[in-house]
């Protein structure tokens, strides 16, 4: 088995990101009014949407969106953005 090696890089800015479909299947919200939310899901790439984006150097790329919102995404897998294979 070949150990997956990864390097975390500088966040990259809202100008610097490819242009996915605002979805998330892990939002994690405060109880606050109004709430925090920020997504958990790891994904090849941010969404357009997400001003801040960090992304660790594997193979596939491990990008997570930093974004605090008041409001959490569609699930991706009830989003257009999911392919599947029928």
């Amino acid at each position: 088995m070949i150990p997956t090696l990864c390097f975390i890089i500088s966040p990259l800015w809202h100008s610097q990101q490819m242009g996915a479909t605002a979805c998330c299947d892990g939002c994690l919200c405060t109880r606050s009014i109004p709430p925090k939310c920020q997504c958990e899901d790891i994904k090849p790439q941010c969404h357009a949407n997400c001003q801040l984006c960090r992304c660790a150097m594997c193979q596939p790329p491990q990008c997570k969106c930093l974004n605090v919102t008041s409001f959490c995404y569609p699930k991706c897998s009830s989003s257009s953005a999911t392919i599947t294979d029928e």
